[in-house]
């Protein structure tokens, strides 16, 4: 347990104390003298209990022990949300249970607990469980419906059941911009699943509706070009990809081979070499300039090694591929030497980056596996460390 922690779980414990003593020293006005010290002897115990570093015994005493009433509540919350964090989630899923147990609490406060109590199943792997209690806050409208509504998506985002997804976050999405990106990304994965079952008329219109979710966003173009070329739409492949790096240059090399693919069809080698020019003037990658020679040496053409090196973003050790490029293009023999050593240099093992926490990738990940944001990878050449 870290210190942080601990002082917050002993000064709960405390608090909890108290008012269980308050309260139970209230009742015990009113009742006979026998019956009123039992609950004052379980509180001293517990305060004894904590005083001498049990907490873990003096929890059990919390969740025996102090009534429930409205005044109690926030404490009895407090304390469960504080061991869901610790990881005790059992303790948590007690104390909720326990709350909701009691008669005494009002339908908004066992709203609260419910939300809280579909947390701990959420924590804990037991996803139905919490499924069935949020969808049945989202049912009722009240002012806890849209924090249920937000775990509810997020349930749905793990279990990648996309429609629901969409049918809970569509109401969120008018007034979160956040939520709006996740919307569009769902959208995008049913594109991807509907392309996978051949259905390439059902992906356009999810990627339709991703558009009209979010109008800037390079996946969706990405995947309207796969669409495309399905249907041997090459020039509006090579139009979608020219927009999808416009708006992500740092993912340009994701879409090289597909551009070259349309190209390669309609005999438009200047095209695709446009394309790879203007990849490297917006974000210069390695193996983009390596198609690019590879190109050039195919074709007779030449090289502008200054227009190449203007952007400052280039990793230091590419320095000497300048002087290669500048002095040695023109051979076979020199431009073997040009690919090799272009070819050490990107043969990294990780060449993506979750931009939000660091996890690294050799493939483009769309949702991170870490962190669970979405649309935060970029490539590792670079990238500075988040």
């Amino acid at each position: 347990m870290n210190l942080p922690d601990s002082i917050l779980l002993y000064g709960l414990l405390v608090v909890a104390l108290a008012i269980g003593f308050l309260l139970g020293r209230r009742d015990r006005m009113r009742k006979r003298r026998r019956k009123r010290a039992e609950p004052a002897t379980d509180d001293y115990h517990g305060l004894n209990m904590l005083l001498s570093e049990r907490p873990e015994l003096a929890i059990d005493q919390f969740v025996e022990t102090m009534a429930v009433s409205e005044q109690s509540l926030d404490t009895h919350l407090a304390m469960g949300a504080l061991l869901r964090r610790r990881g005790e989630i059992d303790k948590s899923i007690r104390i909720h249970q326990n709350l909701l147990a009691a008669p005494v609490l009002t339908r908004l406060s066992k709203r609260s607990v419910e939300l809280e109590l579909a947390r701990d199943y959420h924590s804990a792997g037991l996803l139905d469980r919490a499924e069935n209690l949020l969808s049945e806050i989202c049912a009722k409208r009240g002012p806890l419906r849209k924090e249920a509504q937000k775990l509810l998506m997020e349930i749905y985002e793990q279990e990648r059941e996309w429609s629901k997804a969409l049918g809970v976050g569509t109401d969120l999405g008018h007034s979160d911009q956040s939520i709006r990106e996740r919307l569009g990304h769902f959208e995008c994965e049913l594109a991807v699943d509907a392309m996978s079952d051949g259905d390439y008329k059902g992906a356009s219109t999810h990627l339709q509706r991703a558009l009209g979710i979010q109008p800037n966003q390079a996946r969706e173009y990405g995947l309207q070009a796969e669409v495309e070329y399905a249907g041997k739409h090459y020039k509006r492949v090579q139009k979608a990809l020219q927009r999808a790096v416009e708006i992500a240059p740092d993912l340009a090399e994701e879409y090289v081979e597909l551009f070259q693919a349309a190209s390669d069809h309609l005999g438009d080698g200047e095209s695709y070499e446009r394309f790879l020019r203007a990849c490297i003037e917006r974000r210069p990658h390695s193996s983009i300039l390596r198609k690019l020679i590879q190109y050039l040496q195919g074709n007779g053409a030449e090289l502008n090694a200054d227009q190449v090196w203007q952007n400052a973003s280039w990793q230091p050790d590419l320095h000497h591929l300048k002087i290669l490029l500048e002095t040695e293009l023109g051979g076979s023999e020199h431009g073997q030497r040009i690919n090799a050593y272009v070819q050490k240099i990107i043969s990294s093992d990780k060449k993506y980056r979750c931009t939000n926490c660091g996890f690294r990738s050799g493939q483009l990940r769309w949702h991170c596996p870490t962190c669970r944001v979405w649309g935060s990878f970029a490539t590792t050449e670079g990238v500075q460390d988040p």
